[in-house]
C-alpha cells in the first residue's frame, strides 16, 4: 500500500487549471499515481478519508454545475480513521504498459 499526500491547496490548483470535470479527475490521478503516463489499468479506487472525499465531491459538483455532473470523484472513502489529505493506493493493482 502506497501513501501519497494530496493537499487541499493542490486539489484547488488542479480544479483551477482544468476546465472539465474529467480532466480534473485525471489531474488528481496524475498527482498521486506514479508513472501515470504508463498506466494501462487501475484495479481499484484510490482511497481517501471521508473529509477529503467530501471535499473532492463538492469540487466536482461545483466544477460540473450545469453540465450534468454526477459527483463521481474517482476516489473511494475509507470510513475508518485515516489522515485527511492523504491518498492510499494499492500499487499491486495498477497495471503498467510494458
Amino acid at each position: 500500500m502506497m501513501k501519497m499526500e494530496l493537499s487541499k491547496n493542490r486539489i484547488n490548483e488542479i480544479f483551477e487549471e482544468n476546465t472539465e470535470v474529467v480532466t480534473c479527475i485525471l489531474g488528481l490521478f496524475k498527482e498521486v499515481i506514479p508513472n501515470w503516463d504508463n498506466v494501462e489499468t487501475i484495479g481499484h479506487f484510490p482511497q481517501v478519508s471521508k473529509k477529503t472525499n467530501e471535499y473532492l465531491f463538492d469540487k466536482v459538483i461545483e466544477k460540473g454545475e450545469g453540465n450534468g455532473s454526477t459527483g463521481y470523484t474517482g476516489f473511494g472513502s475509507i470510513d475508518s480513521i485515516m489522515e485527511d489529505w492523504v491518498v492510499l493506493i494499492e500499487e499491486e493493482k495498477i497495471t503498467y504498459v510494458k
